[in-house]
């Protein structure tokens, strides 16, 4: 499976760093994924932490387990992780986990 894909530089505008992924997030992918993310979430001027996921069609544990690293870092800067444009699997995966009441989603991506 091929890795997601990043753009070069992340849209950053008043705090929120909007990050689009393209391709699975899954135990094969999430550890060079990780550390650009975790980069991104680091940042002092960050407040949202946005991860665009329409074009994520897989998401397991091992990416579940990478997006739990990232809100705790974010939370613990008074910073937040938003996901936007899950597929139903995903919506499913973070529902069961309860991890839907602590990370905000949305439907679409803000433009």
């Amino acid at each position: 499976m091929a890795a997601p894909v990043l753009p070069r530089k992340p849209l950053i505008r008043d705090g929120v760093v909007t990050v689009v992924l393209e391709g699975p997030v899954d135990l094969t992918s999430v550890p060079g994924l990780r550390n650009r993310l975790l980069g991104y979430a680091k940042k002092r001027e960050t407040r949202v932490l946005s991860l665009d996921m329409v074009r994520v069609p897989q998401l397991d544990t091992a990416g579940m387990a990478m997006l739990v690293e990232l809100w705790r870092g974010l939370v613990a800067h008074d910073a937040s992780l938003r996901l936007t444009g899950l597929s139903e699997n995903a919506r499913r995966l973070l529902h069961l986990a309860g991890l839907d009441q602590i990370m905000t989603t949305e439907d679409a991506p803000h433009e």
